[in-house]
C-alpha cells in the first residue's frame, strides 16, 4: 500500500449535523455529531425547525401557528407514500423527498410517482406537524 491510500484511510469525515425521518413518518432525527434526537411529529402543536449558523436544530413548538403567520403550507399524504427528509447545508435547504401511490405487491412495472419538496430554512422556520394520514408542514413568514 502506498502512503498516499494509508494516508486517506485515516481520515474520517465528521457530520456535523444532519436530519432523518423515521419509516413510520412520525419521528423526526436531528443527528447531531452521531447522536440522534427524536422530535415527535405527532405532538399535538408540532415541531419548529430552523438553523443556527448553518446547523440545523429543532423544537416542540408550543402552540399551532396561526393562518397569518405562514408563508406556505405543503400538504404530504402518508397513505400509501414514503417520504424522507435531509438537510443541504451549503444552500440551508431542508428537502421533502417523496414516492407516491405505492402500491404492495408484485406488479409486472413498477412506476413509482416522486415528489420533491425544496424549502429554504436559512431565514424561515419550518412548522412540521402529523395528523393521521396527513403531514402538514409550513414555511413560516420570516
Amino acid at each position: 500500500m502506498e502512503r498516499d491510500e494509508l494516508t486517506s484511510i485515516r481520515q474520517r469525515a465528521t457530520m456535523t449535523n444532519t436530519v432523518a425521518l423515521s419509516s413510520d413518518m412520525d419521528t423526526l432525527y436531528i443527528i447531531e455529531n452521531g447522536r440522534p434526537f427524536e422530535y415527535s411529529l405527532l405532538h399535538p402543536n408540532g415541531i419548529f425547525v430552523g438553523t443556527m449558523r448553518g446547523q440545523i436544530v429543532a423544537g416542540t413548538a408550543e402552540a399551532q401557528p396561526t393562518s397569518d403567520q405562514v408563508e406556505r403550507k405543503i400538504t404530504l399524504s402518508a397513505k400509501r407514500s414514503f417520504w424522507t427528509a435531509t438537510y443541504r447545508r451549503s444552500d440551508q435547504t431542508f428537502n421533502v423527498i417523496g414516492a407516491t401511490d405505492i402500491d404492495v405487491g408484485i406488479v409486472e412495472s413498477v412506476e413509482l410517482k416522486t415528489q420533491i419538496h425544496r424549502l429554504p430554512i436559512g431565514k424561515a422556520l419550518l412548522h412540521i406537524h402529523r395528523s393521521g394520514d396527513t403531514i402538514t408542514i409550513c414555511v413560516m413568514k420570516g
